[in-house]
């Protein structure tokens, strides 16, 4: 499953698709000088699904006359396409009746949630999430529910919440702060929406979610606050580091309360994009990094760091223990890999990174492709134990 964002009006799309013809329309920038503006396509989304063979099942446009932006997706069990995004097309971006937001009375810039049928030649559902024009994760549990993450700035357009939440009201209204919200299986209601942030926001993002089987939500991302609500006993309770540091959060399966929340970070500039949760509960955390001082644990495949011979990006694979009952937690292994750009995981708790790195990347024994180009930097990808 594929999203994305077009300009072109010639994307392949398939028979019977649910949006065939590109909607973006023309955009207009003003630029920084009298006479320095210019016009552009406005971008649409799109989605595409390839079978196990690279084939296209469907691909289509999902967008409005203004800039649509697709920026998450994630698929069910019976084979339907959750998307997430951002769009200024107000009065004509597609939504359904008894969507959760279905108007387009919001203005500005929103952000989207969408789910498309198997065949991608409907909407199931689709919804504004008003204000939300940040970036975004989602997570999709058995049920169908649907869990977002993403960044807003709530004086300019409040974000949808609910009583009861952890944090139903902004502490920082004028920062960009990152909110949490649980849709119904139906996209026809909220179950929970709250904001997450400190008094003093200072530009918190967050950029992914993920879920565990008893419905807690865990989401990672970067923040320059002081005081991000951490927990007590949590791996790390301070900022190390103002110009910015990486955080994780999970919220309990209600969305009232934070069970657990951590700086996670050294002296460098340190962030998290992607999180993901084990079967036993464990947090599995990725990111970029330029902190020699990240906590890293003994046995780690590169216990130095942030850079390596093979590459000078910095980055890092966190995984932290699962607290118990009046239990701190722990790292269960923690090493920087130069050159990672994205990490998943597995149902065994296996971790698999992709990246780029030039001569001296160690690839396996039996590996397709041992050694390096020598021109510059190859893609690498690499499997990691649960360890």
């Amino acid at each position: 499953y594929l999203v994305g964002s077009t300009e072109s009006a010639s994307l392949p799309t398939s028979p019977g698709a649910f949006q065939p013809v590109y909607g973006g329309g023309t955009c207009y920038s003003p630029g920084i000088v009298v006479g320095g503006g210019n016009y552009f396509p406005c971008d649409d989304a799109f989605v595409i699904k390839l079978d196990p063979t690279g084939r296209v099942i469907y691909s289509t446009y999902l967008g409005g006359g203004n800039i649509d932006e697709g920026v998450a997706i994630a698929a069910d069990a019976a084979g339907n396409a959750y998307v997430a995004g951002w769009t200024s097309s107000d009065t004509g971006f597609p939504t359904t009746p008894g969507a959760a937001f279905s108007s387009s009375a919001y203005g500005g810039t929103n952000g989207f949630l969408a789910k498309l049928n198997p065949q991608g030649t409907a909407l199931v559902y689709s919804t504004f999430l008003p204000g939300a024009n940040w970036g975004g994760g989602i997570a999709v549990d058995s049920t169908g529910a649907v869990y977002y993450t993403g960044s807003v700035i709530p004086a300019g357009q409040p974000f949808p919440t609910t009583p009861g939440s952890f944090q139903p009201q902004p502490l920082a209204p004028t920062s960009l702060i990152p909110v949490v919200a649980k849709v119904n299986p139906a996209g026809s209601a909220l179950v929970y929406s709250t904001y997450v942030s400190g008094k003093y926001g200072n530009s918190t993002f967050a950029y992914s979610i993920a879920i565990d089987s008893a419905g807690n939500a865990y989401i990672t991302g970067r923040t320059t606050a002081a005081d991000f609500p951490v927990t007590p006993g949590a791996l790390q309770t301070s900022l190390l580091n103002p110009t910015q540091t990486a955080y994780v959060a999970e919220l309990n399966a209600g969305g009232t309360a934070l069970a657990y929340s951590s700086y996670l970070g050294g002296s460098g500039i340190d962030q998290g994009n992607v999180v993901r949760v084990d079967g036993q509960g464990n947090i599995r955390v990725f990111g970029p990094t330029s902190s020699a001082n990240f906590p890293v644990t003994s046995g780690a495949f590169q216990g130095t760091g942030p850079t390596a011979a093979w590459s000078s990006n910095g980055a890092s694979l966190t995984s932290i223990s699962k607290p118990g009952a009046g239990q701190s937690p722990s790292l269960v292994f923690s090493t920087f890999i130069s050159g990672g750009e994205y990490m998943d995981m597995d149902a065994a708790g296996n971790s698999y990174v992709a990246g780029r790195a030039s001569l001296g990347f160690p690839a396996t024994t039996g590996a397709y492709q041992r050694c390096a180009s020598g021109l510059n930097q190859d893609t690498f990808v690499a499997e990691f134990d649960a360890n």
